[in-house]
């Protein structure tokens, strides 16, 4: 009996902090007016984690701008794209790996 008790209570501690981790996400706006803010936000980041976020644009147009994690998990950054043509969106980790997949969006005038 104490067995089947105590493997209920550590299953059931391994599905909640299963769930409590989730992966992180982000999204951009898959189209941008050049010149126009547009913000790029995620959540299921480390809280207080910093992130790199990295945009290359036309003709390796690339700038690189810091943000820290909320205590919530989330992030929003806002940037505005100079260049017509496809641009490319990446949030890094500390070390350099990226923490979701890239982003792409097309800036038009």
């Amino acid at each position: 009996m104490k067995s089947s008790v105590f493997r209920r209570v550590v299953l059931g501690a391994m599905f909640v902090s299963s769930a409590a981790m989730a992966a992180p996400f982000a999204s951009a706006p898959s189209m941008a007016p050049v010149g126009r803010a547009i913000e790029i936000t995620g959540g299921g980041f480390q809280p207080g984690a910093l992130i790199t976020v990295r945009v290359a644009g036309p003709g390796n147009a690339v700038s690189v701008a810091a943000v820290v994690v909320a205590a919530d998990g989330r992030l929003a950054h806002t940037l505005t794209a100079t260049q017509d043509g496809a641009h490319r969106v990446q949030l890094l980790q500390a070390d350099g790996r990226e923490a979701v997949p890239a982003m792409l969006f097309q800036a038009s005038r």
